[in-house]
């Protein structure tokens, strides 16, 4: 009677012999088969990488292709003596080491007794030690001179999932290969491949849920696919994975965002309601949704970001049409809400309730509204109020406060018809008119200068109006309700910086005379409450929060 093969498990039976079929690490495959072909093969390696990515593997490939009877080559034959014996594994010069449960001292110390020997018939002996990072501080220490300085003939490789938590001592003595996650599109080729030669029935589409939810393991998702397959008669779908899984259906995730989007917390809870019915695990949807979340702002910022995060190509388009109905403020903001959630689910004894708390709350939310939106509806406003003499206006002004009017900057028809009892008083007569003007561009130009060293003395000096000039000095008149401005003029640090610029804009030091001018408060026409007129409203609602309402998306 024959005897019957013992099964093997779909990662074992496929896992790759040669270099090129390790997927997804070409950085590392390419090195280390040019290592071997130029002849500088290290004495010790560190392979550091998430689960199920192909450490391991590389490390018995590489095993096998320097101590291959037909090389040491690119590639080992598989075929010769001693790359069989390390296939099946009762090679004497190829040892594999859980650091996990061999992680202590004594057992360090029986390698470094052993390696002294000479090989069993191969070039090298070679110590696989995994999970690396499991080995106690004493170990790490009683390891560190052999790894330095092994003998010729015994080459290192350990591999790791936490390199972070390995000793630099150690990590300095290695040469290090980071592995990455194998993207999505990467696990459906070889979940394809798979398929094809073991005659499995499989949609794309499950082929792509799978690799969704391994994560980059390539291992996981051959595990996965082999359990799907024993377990389902006929063609395994797409149905059939996410039910096995427990996923729901992606369009779940696009909808319950779409009513957050929209502002319809009912609907949310909805959708919840019925992911509760059909027994899915909420903390297992609310990592999905986050996850959904993140692709969106992916997609938002840079549609090139979307192959490195791992995002499924049939769906970048509907992604990238919903993240063009928010913007990337409000999806940091959800995703900060969602994340809190999930935290506290985990503890909790009633998770469903922060998960619910946080749908409401994020489908409540009002959008962002930026920085320089603000600014350019600020500036419509500004001009609507001022006009044309918007430059002359201090911040105080633009900021709602009563605009405070010159009696010389009043229209000479306005001063002439008497509409306003309090009239300039004339000039000194021995100031010739066009001195004024002279000097008032001179001043223009001194405060463009403050403003570039100090602007609030700048903001003081700005109310200021040229009233002459003389060889010696300069006389500018403040408003009689400013006295704090001309406090701050008069103020000994100020002085010292206005009268420096005085000597460069007018060519010559000139001593600065600061003298009250009468002023008249414009509120509105006659008999009418200031606050009834409708630009003074539209700047006292401005800053009180109301002019500028928070959309809803």
């Amino acid at each position: 009677m024959q005897e019957k093969i013992p099964y093997q498990v779909l990662s074992r039976r496929w896992r790759p012999r040669v270099f090129e079929e390790i997927v997804g690490q070409e950085h590392v495959t390419t090195c280390l088969m040019n290592a071997i072909e130029a002849g500088r093969v290290g004495h010790a390696y560190l392979f550091s990488g998430s689960r199920g990515v192909g450490k391991t593997t590389a490390a018995r490939v590489f095993a096998r292709a320097i101590n291959c009877e037909n090389g040491p080559k690119r590639n080992p034959c598989n075929e010769c003596n001693t790359c069989k014996e390390m296939l099946i594994g009762s090679s004497l010069d190829f040892l594999e080491i859980d650091g996990a449960s061999n992680r202590g001292i004594d057992e360090v110390r029986e390698i470094r007794e052993k390696i002294k020997y000479a090989t069993a018939g191969s070039r090298y002996r070679i110590y696989v030690i995994d999970e690396v990072h499991m080995l106690t501080t004493p170990a790490f220490n009683a390891l560190l001179k052999t790894l330095e300085e092994p003998p010729s003939h015994v080459i290192f490789i350990m591999a790791t999932t936490a390199p972070s938590e390995i000793p630099p001592t150690i990590l300095s003595r290695c040469q290090r290969f980071d592995f990455r996650r194998i993207f999505p599109e990467k696990i459906v080729e070889r979940l394809k491949m798979v398929s094809k030669k073991e005659h499995f029935s499989v949609e794309d589409e499950a082929l792509a849920v799978i690799a969704k939810k391994a994560e980059g393991s390539m291992r996981d998702a051959e595990s996965m696919l082999d359990q799907l397959v024993t377990g389902t008669e006929g063609t395994v779908t797409a149905e059939v994975v996410r039910n096995f899984l427990g996923i729901p259906k992606e369009d779940v995730f696009f909808e319950i965002t779409q009513s957050v989007l929209d502002g319809k917390p009912a609907e949310t809870l909805k959708v919840l309601e019925e992911l509760y019915k059909e027994g899915h695990d909420l903390d297992e949807f609310a990592g999905s949704l986050i996850e959904h979340l993140r692709h969106l702002l992916l997609v938002s910022i840079d549609r090139s970001l979307a192959e490195p995060a791992g995002i499924l190509k049939s769906s970048l388009s509907r992604l990238a049409e919903q993240s063009a109905k928010t913007n990337d403020a409000d999806l940091v903001r959800l995703i900060r809400i969602l994340n809190s959630a999930a935290y506290l689910m985990k503890r909790s004894p009633v998770p469903r309730l922060h998960l619910e708390l946080a749908l409401v709350e994020m489908a409540n939310l009002d959008s962002t509204v930026s920085v320089k939106e603000l600014i350019e509806k600020l500036s419509v406003i500004e001009k609507k109020f001022v006009g044309d003499g918007g430059d002359e206006l201090d911040h105080e002004n633009r900021a709602g406060k009563k605009h405070v009017v010159r009696d010389d900057d009043r229209d000479p028809a306005s001063r002439d018809s008497g509409a306003h009892p309090q009239a300039q008083k004339p000039a000194p007569s021995h100031v010739e008119p066009g001195r004024v003007e002279e000097a008032a561009k001179g001043w223009e130009v001194l405060l463009l200068a403050v403003k570039k060293k100090k602007t609030s003395l700048w903001g003081f000096l700005s109310e200021a109006k040229v009233l002459s000039i003389s060889e010696t000095e300069l006389t500018v008149k403040l408003p009689r309700d400013q006295r704090f401005h001309r406090e701050r003029i008069e103020d000994k640090a100020n002085r010292e910086i206005i009268l420096d610029e005085i000597k460069k804009a007018f060519g010559k030091p000139l001593s600065l005379k600061v003298v009250d001018g009468e002023v008249t408060e414009i509120s509105g026409a006659k008999g009418e409450d200031p606050l009834e007129n409708e630009t003074v409203k539209t700047i006292v609602e401005l800053f009180h929060g109301e002019i500028v309402k928070k959309e809803k998306r």
